[in-house]
């Protein structure tokens, strides 16, 4: 057992956490894709391997299915990825799953002493050997899921032996050299099942070498230690290490293939997102933060991006100032500013990217302020990339953001009341400009209003400034099936009880 192995095993059985440093990293074998919204993984670790359940938190209780058929548990059925390139050694692919969870299938032969076994202890399993001699298993998966392509074992049953664990079992099992499948990472190996010794749906994992327990190293995912409330989790990315206590939560990444949207979300579950869609691979874009009856809510579209960036929501003026300094010290510059009340105190929503873009923004302003920073901000060759308004009594305060990124060939109106806002789009529609930015705010005066940044851009005929959730999930829906793109979607600030929403899609 090599150093790491051993100090993993030992903090493992007293029960102390420590942090590993391998030398491998692997990819997880599930995906965040297959769970649920507020749904996680449960490591449990023992001298054996390790068990992953998936569990839900409901009525202050975490649970792991909806009742006692195996189907029926959060977890099943979930596809499972080869964590690192290798090759088949031993399999079993048709064994029957344990139909009820917490009874064995009568063929294990466990009911009585005198009763034969005829189904492996792993049940549907695949061994996989990397090129280093380690030796990873993958075990109780779902009936009939490996495909034969990996597992040339075409039998239902093996040959009765006394017990699941006989020796006999390792060579009925065991795949000849010249079949020997070559698996790639990520490379789908099955489903999650409940089939062999397993009293309930899970993927046992067991990764070795020479005989010996490897600690099991994850290149991407969060995990927390284990808490009565999933408000009470504190994730943390799990970056290149071992999961440094024996019973755990885990969040496993999702593939970065294609945008997220959120309409209505709660603040809260906007942070607790970030930080899983970040170490996914997403980055946020066109974000709305706005307030319905005091509440904070935020509209967001996750785009997958490598390039590094920050994000910060309600800040006040003092932090505003802070954190973009610190930014550009750290070479971030402001891609998008949002602001918004919040008890009467006026909040900015920042997002900066890594790059060394020189901006030009200027928060808190009246409008003949504005109009001379925006002529200053033309004069630099900057386009506008967010106006944002917010009314305290008959006063605007406009905080706004150029960046040379942004054509010049555009035109704004920070005050459009919603009752003129059809003539206005229809005299930049004959110029065949439309919104590229568009900030939904209330005024106890003026009523409902939007912030709009027309520019050259396809018409979609999709614009609207007045959307209930529904609507915009509908159009979001015949956005995607169009083929196009979304673009911002607004909900209206500052409004006591009623979600409504502007917004565009773009081609």
């Amino acid at each position: 057992m090599n150093a790491a192995a051993a100090k993993c095993l030992t903090m493992l059985q007293l029960g102390i956490i420590t942090v590993i440093f391998p030398t491998h990293a692997d990819q997880f074998p599930l995906s965040g894709d297959s769970l649920a919204d507020k749904e996680y993984l449960q490591w449990e670790q023992s001298e054996q391997g390790v068990s992953l359940q998936a569990v839900r938190f409901n009525q202050d209780t975490w649970q792991s299915n909806r009742g006692k058929d195996s189907n029926e548990a959060f977890i099943f059925g979930q596809p499972v990825h080869a964590m690192r390139e290798g090759k088949v050694v031993s399999c079993w692919r048709k064994a029957p799953d344990n139909d009820t969870i917490g009874e064995y299938d009568e063929e294990l032969g466990l009911e009585t002493p005198e009763a034969d076994t005829r189904i492996p202890r792993y049940g549907n399993h695949l061994l996989i050997e990397h090129q280093d001699g380690s030796r990873a298993l993958y075990a109780h998966m779902q009936q009939e899921s490996i495909p034969q392509r990996l597992c040339p074992q075409s039998e239902r049953y093996l040959t009765a032996v006394a017990d699941p664990e006989h020796a006999d079992v390792e060579r009925q099992t065991r795949v000849m050299t010249s079949q020997q499948a070559t698996v790639k990472v990520g490379e789908k190996l099955g489903r999650v099942g409940n089939s062999g010794m397993s009293k309930f749906p899970q993927l046992f994992l067991r990764l070795e070498k020479e005989g010996q327990l490897q600690p099991l190293v994850f290149e991407k995912g969060l995990f927390s230690m284990r808490a009565q409330k999933d408000s009470f989790l504190k994730w943390q990315p799990i970056e290149n290490q071992a999961i440094p206590m024996p019973q755990a939560f885990f969040w496993p990444v999702r593939s970065s293939v294609k945008e997220l949207t959120y309409f209505q979300q709660s603040l809260n579950d906007f942070s607790r997102l970030s930080l899983w869609l970040r170490e996914s691979g997403y980055t946020p874009t066109q974000r709305d933060v706005y307030t319905v009856g005091g509440k904070t809510f935020v509209n967001v579209n996750w785009q997958p991006s490598t390039m590094p960036w920050q994000s910060y929501p309600l800040l006040n003026e003092q932090q505003h100032l802070e954190t973009m300094n610190q930014a550009f010290i750290d070479g971030y510059s402001l891609k998008e500013i949002d602001t918004t009340l919040v008890s009467g105190e006026l909040k900015y929503s920042t997002y900066y990217v890594q790059d060394l873009a020189p901006v030009m923004t200027k928060h808190a302003m009246s409008l003949a302020d504005f109009n001379t920073f925006r002529y200053e901000a033309r004069k630099a060759n900057m386009g506008a990339a967010a106006i944002s308004v917010q009314y305290q009594g008959e006063d605007p305060i406009i905080t706004a953001l150029f960046r040379p990124d942004v054509s010049q060939q555009q035109e704004y109106n920070p005050r459009i009341n919603r009752d003129n806002f059809e003539r206005v789009y229809e005299q930049m529609a004959y110029k065949k400009y439309y919104p590229v930015y568009m900030n939904a705010y209330y005024s106890e005066q003026l009523g409902d209003m939007v912030s709009v940044i027309f520019a050259p851009r396809f018409n979609t005929d999709m614009d609207d400034i007045d959307m209930s959730l529904s609507d915009v999930k509908s159009a979001s829906q015949d956005a995607k099936e169009d083929g196009f793109k979304q673009g911002m979607i607004s909900g209206f600030d500052n409004v006591k009880d009623d979600h409504r929403f502007v917004g565009f899609w773009l081609k």
